[in-house]
């Protein structure tokens, strides 16, 4: 018999047993409980659904309530909510003011800081913490590298990243220590032992194309948490700089984007200091030697770590504290969050003034000029010649996976069925719920290899760089010997005619004078 659906829509189940059909206002047969498809009397068919048994009307009832229930984003835009919002804003703020005050914050340092390590993406997989991670393969002058290997974690002024040829010159204290400690515990858990721990020489670098350090990175987009992210920008950060100097993104950091592949030529100019400058004061020469330094948190003098200590130091006295993650200054706690994020925001706008930082006088110089493509896709064109589309050597999201797939459909085999391919989801479940802007977590997945990947090529295209020498202008001999070029251009007067001025003058006058004596005393 046929039963009314004019009270339904599409997709309700009618007493559990059968589901209406689009267009039509009848249904022909029932399913009889069980999960076969229900055919309708125009025609065609839908599944039958469990547990659902909601007409319009009532649809349009839960609707309405669901309406008087305001979004969640509505209690941070609404005018009238400015006073409930603050009330519990400030309520909250209490509570955790009172667990991360300053004398807590100085007592649980050590315990928040290997916390906080692993709060952020890493560098490389840690096994049984993390398998996520930035580095995913590291091809350095052509030679394939495990990127524990060439990199290592260093701090900055934008919190933990990864380093590639640095040297540690922050000067030995419980910060140090800390950062050691945790090197040393990530190189356990990777059971890698030829990784760098900060000890490592640097690297030899070469000219051309070729020899350069090649990277594919990767920001796992899927696995940021809300309200972690603070760059107004989709991308990676890279800052290029001496060995031992303290990397500061905010002044000299540099973007390089996600779904391109992007060449970066490095070149500069080099600074080189004469031994004789040594023996004048650094305020006459306007330099400080590396090894000059009168720093108190690191061991070697370059303006940069000059600049940045100097902020730093100005800061902490300002606002009593300093970020967990930056150079620790004596006699101040770890800030809390919320002072952390006004100090990040205050480094930014510090001046030089009253920092007293003079130029290297011996060091490098670096000017990095890039330039990108979008990545290609991978096809019959370049599968097995693209490294990123090679079936035998494949990426960890393998980029050729989901079209692969596809290609089997519904019988997809378990060796292929295990490589993970590049499409990741935006949301999870439980994020689609907690994002107050809804309607953006309708969106499904996407690429990796567009919105999180980036390939990096960093080289020195040139063999040769310009060295600036700083030598005394004028010695002691230089001096002397510019006097006797003057007197002997202008006056005709060269070594010689000196000597004999002076034997004239002295020797001869005192013959003279004596003779003259012994002339008197005989008359």
């Amino acid at each position: 018999s046929a039963f009314d659906c004019s009270t339904y829509q599409d997709g309700d189940v009618i007493n559990g047993k059968t589901t209406c059909c689009s267009n039509h206002n009848s249904v022909k047969n029932f399913c009889n409980g069980n999960d076969q498809c229900c055919a309708c009397s125009g025609g065609g068919f839908v599944r039958k659904v469990a547990n659902q048994c909601i007409n319009r009307r009532r649809r349009r009832d839960v609707q309405q309530n669901s309406n008087s229930k305001k979004p969640i984003i509505d209690f941070f835009l609404n005018p009238n909510l400015k006073e409930q919002k603050s009330v519990l804003y400030n309520k909250t703020n209490a509570i955790l003011y009172k667990v991360l005050s300053k004398e807590n914050m100085a007592k649980i340092y050590t315990s928040l800081f290997e916390l906080l390590w692993y709060s952020s993406l890493p560098c490389f997989s840690l096994p049984g913490l993390n398998s996520r991670n930035i580095l995913k393969r590291c091809t350095f002058q052509g030679v394939r590298y495990n990127c524990s290997e060439l990199f290592r974690t260093v701090p900055t002024d934008k919190g933990m990243c990864c380093s590639f040829n640095s040297r540690d010159a922050i000067r030995k204290s419980g910060y140090s220590q800390l950062l050691t400690k945790m090197r040393t515990k990530d190189l356990e858990i990777r059971q890698n032992s030829s990784a760098s721990n900060g000890t490592r020489e640097l690297m030899r670098i070469k000219s051309g194309q070729k020899n350069g350090l090649s990277l594919v990175l990767d920001q796992q987009s899927e696995s940021v948490s809300f309200a972690t992210m603070q760059q107004r920008f989709r991308g990676f950060q890279i800052f290029i700089g001496e060995a031992s100097e303290f990397p500061v993104m905010e002044d000299r950091g540099i973007v390089v984007d996600t779904g391109r592949y992007t060449n970066v030529d490095i070149s500069g100019y080099l600074l080189k200091a004469k031994a004789d400058i040594r023996d004048l004061a650094p305020k006459d020469r306007r330099c400080y030697f590396a090894d000059e330094s009168n720093l108190e948190l690191y061991s070697e003098y370059t303006y940069t770590n000059c600049r940045f200590e100097c902020f730093l130091k100005r800061l902490a006295k300002e606002m009593k504290c300093v970020p967990w993650y930056m150079p620790q200054v004596p006699g101040f706690p770890a800030c809390d969050p919320w002072t952390a994020k006004r100090f990040k925001h205050n480094l930014s706008r510090q001046r030089d003034e009253g920092c007293n930082c003079l130029p290297d006088c011996q060091g490098s110089s670096y000017i990095s000029r890039t330039n990108s493509a979008p990545l290609r896709r991978c096809d019959s064109y370049n599968i097995n010649r693209s490294p990123l589309c090679s079936f035998e050597d494949s990426l960890d999201p393998a980029a050729w996976a989901a079209a692969a797939k596809q290609v089997f459909g519904d019988n997809v085999p378990d060796y292929i069925e295990n490589i993970t391919d590049s499409q990741r989801n935006w949301y999870t479940d439980l994020d689609k719920e907690k994002e107050i802007l809804y309607s953006l977590s309708k969106r499904g997945s996407y690429d990796a290899f567009k919105e999180d990947i980036a390939v990096v090529n960093f080289y020195f295209g040139k063999r040769d760089m310009t060295a600036y020498v700083t030598s005394a202008k004028k010695t002691w001999l230089i001096f002397i010997s510019n006097i006797g070029e003057y007197l002997g251009l202008c006056l005709g007067i060269s070594f010689m005619s000196l000597i004999e001025l002076i034997y004239w003058m002295v020797i001869q006058f005192t013959r003279n004078s004596t003779r003259l004596s012994k002339h008197q005393h005989r008359e």
